[in-house]
């Protein structure tokens, strides 16, 4: 970016009063993305709009949610062991012969795909897979079985961009054979000989005893607006430390404000890949929708005309790096910057000229100081398909 249109910038946030950032999740998926969302969330401290109506900063509204009592719906405290799915197969420790996948599509979303592909084939792995649709992961799997769409379950849903909790009932019966994640859950608890009172309950008596826990009552409604109120959403009482103030320092020890581990243009991979959802694929749900495919229309790097040298609109090229290479049509745009091209997913991998997705570019590297993907730091090479 050039440094007067960041100077610019600076001049025209610290000259707004009420000035508001909404710092989503996308910035934080490269190897400098703790770092920088620290940075941002000090913006508002050091201008003090904090304090303004209209003013501040929000990344997550999930703390809206934090007054609800999950203790029945987290289970009895274990002493299993959590993996990051980012990292699959690179998590040190015993193998895993088992496992369970529900609600993800790891061999299309998680980073370095071709290892994880491998991961998921291994001989010595029973891969099950409890699912909607036939994901990319369901079709690795030895077991696949049905599971229900939000019309056929009960449900209490949080979000992360609202503060309203929401009840919602079934619409349909579930379809053939299909069970919730609950139903799932609890079959399988039982059947492994795990007594917990959740096995015993359906989803509506959970979800009124988790209400019940949480001292919430709907009245009658289908949701309830647990958003905080102005004080405690502009921190009049005070921040979030034992002393009451907002605390520029980091709190991690080892890590810097900015510690410049980027995986780092070179004469070999000059261009930097990032990967953001489009507007049809929020995730790889919508992937396996004929309407949202169709207008869509196909896999597509973004590539500016500093960078195209003799690639045009609708050439087939193909982008690369040490891991792995794949081919897509090309898009000549000045809707990304010089240096930077840009794949919009998350498209499954058939989709692809060669059958798997964009992810076989991406690190599993973990980012400092709590884990993720930099799924928007990878430098690669492009060049025209012959």
């Amino acid at each position: 970016m050039p440094p007067e249109d960041i100077e610019s910038f600076i001049r025209l946030y610290g000259s707004t009063k009420r000035s508001w950032l909404r710092a989503g999740y996308g910035f934080t998926r490269n190897r400098d993305g703790a770092a920088n969302m620290h940075a941002v969330s000090c913006l508002p401290a050091v201008t003090g709009a904090w304090a303004q109506p209209g003013g501040g900063a929000l990344n997550s509204m999930g703390g809206a949610f934090s007054g609800l009592d999950r203790r029945l719906l987290d289970g009895p405290e274990h002493s299993a062991r959590t993996l990051d799915l980012c990292r699959i197969g690179r998590h040190g420790g015993p193998p895993v012969s088992v496992m369970l996948v529900q609600n993800a599509n790891p061999a299309t979303i998680a980073p370095d795909s071709d290892w994880v592909r491998g991961e998921l084939t291994r001989d010595d792995l029973t891969l099950i897979v409890h699912e909607q649709v036939m994901t990319a992961t369901a079709q690795l799997a030895d077991l696949v079985f049905p599971a229900t769409t939000f019309l056929e379950h009960a449900d209490l849903y949080a979000s992360y961009g609202h503060g309203f909790l929401q009840r919602a009932k079934p619409v349909i019966a579930p379809v053939g054979e299909a069970r919730s994640n609950h139903r799932f859950i609890a079959g399988l608890a039982t059947r492994l000989g795990l007594d917990d009172p959740s096995t015993r309950m359906d989803e509506e008596a959970m979800i009124d005893a988790v209400l019940a826990a949480s001292g919430l009552d709907f009245g009658g409604a289908t949701w309830l607006d647990l958003s905080p109120d102005f004080d405690a959403a502009h921190f009049r009482h005070g921040f979030g430390h034992p002393d009451g103030r907002f605390h520029f320092a980091t709190p991690w020890s080892d890590l810097p404000d900015h510690h410049g581990t980027i995986d780092a243009p070179t004469p070999d991979r000059p261009l930097r890949l990032i990967t953001p959802p489009s507007i049809h694929f929020l995730n790889s749900t919508f992937g396996d929708s004929p309407t949202q495919r169709r207008l869509a229309g196909r896999p597509t790097v973004d590539i500016h005309p500093a960078d195209a040298l003799g690639v045009f609109d609708g050439d087939v090229v193909r982008l690369g790096n040490d891991r792995a290479s794949v081919r897509l049509h090309a898009r000549v745009t000045e809707t990304v910057a010089p240096g930077v091209v840009s794949v919009e997913g998350l498209w499954p991998g058939d989709a692809f000229l060669d059958g798997i997705g964009i992810n076989r570019l991406t690190s599993s590297d973990s980012i400092a100081p709590n884990g993720g993907a930099p799924y928007h730091d990878t430098a690669v090479w492009l060049k025209r398909d012959p």
